[in-house]
């Protein structure tokens, strides 16, 4: 796969390098990347899709039954959403820190296991929280302006999460410190980019006609089957470890191409 040559002492980024570490990750450690990635990240929100339409079914009649305007009587439950939303993004954050930490290990040879790795996802938790927002927003409104300037501040931050979690950065330090590694490197990065969701979209067909179910569909107000919360926590499952391994090896290997191997930087994340 094409490669991109630094001019300090002839180094080169590869897209094929990436991919190679990052199915390395999964298959030399698979117990914490894929039990992260299942209980923390899949778990909670396969009981969600669960129970959540039984509760809402619930909530529904209670507001019918007292109040014939209904959405009068819904503002008591704007805590509880408020609260789901807290719970959600720190769920996202503790996977994200914890899967970075645990790839970062083999980068330097090392295995990570599930506590290390999440007592390291925890520390980061809330600056990773606070960087995902302001990404969210960001791309958000780049969507507004015609979806090119979404892309690419998606390209130029790609590696921001694993940046902060590895050196030790604040929010802005780190999409700085991504800025600066993806720079001459943005279009590999696109292009890996557009084959990991490929890859997903493969992955989601193969296992919803597996089980025989529509994976894609809207969730609605129905309670999900057996067959459909299976196949949606396998593909859940795989996309958040395989994501996370991904994007935390073109981090090593931008830092690799622009720093040369490996310094000190990653010594707060194993301290």
């Amino acid at each position: 796969m094409a490669s991109t040559t630094d001019p300090g002492e002839g180094r080169t980024f590869s897209l094929a390098a990436v991919i190679a570490r990052g199915f390395g990750v999964m298959a030399g450690n698979p117990l914490p990347i894929f039990g992260i990635a299942f209980l923390i990240g899949e778990l909670p929100q396969l009981l969600l899709s669960y129970f959540g339409p039984l509760a809402t079914a619930a909530i529904s009649v209670e507001v019918k039954n007292k109040n014939p305007f209904g959405l009068l009587t819904m503002w008591p439950f704007l805590p509880i959403v408020l609260l789901s939303l807290s719970v959600y993004l720190f769920l996202i954050a503790l996977v994200q820190g914890a899967l970075v930490r645990a790839t970062l290990a083999y980068a330097q040879g090392r295995r990570a296991s599930m506590s290390d790795s999440l007592r390291a996802g925890l520390a980061k938790a809330l600056p990773l929280i606070g960087l995902l927002v302001l990404m969210v927003f960001a791309i958000a409104f780049g969507f507004v302006l015609f979806v090119v300037p979404a892309i690419l501040l998606y390209v130029r931050w790609s590696v921001a999460s694993p940046a902060l979690v590895a050196e030790n950065l604040g929010v802005f330090a780190a999409f700085g410190r991504s800025t600066y590694l993806t720079r001459g490197a943005r279009w590999q990065i696109f292009v890996l980019q557009v084959l990991s969701v490929i890859a997903i979209l493969v992955v989601q067909s193969i296992v919803a006609g597996t089980f025989g179910v529509n994976v894609g569909a809207p969730a609605g107000v129905a309670t999900p089957t057996i067959a459909e919360l299976v196949a949606t926590g396998m593909i859940g499952t795989a996309t958040t470890a395989a994501w996370a391994s991904l994007q935390t090896s073109l981090y090593v290997e931008l830092r690799d191409w622009k720093d040369g191997p490996e310094a000190d930087t990653l010594a707060d994340v194993f301290a």
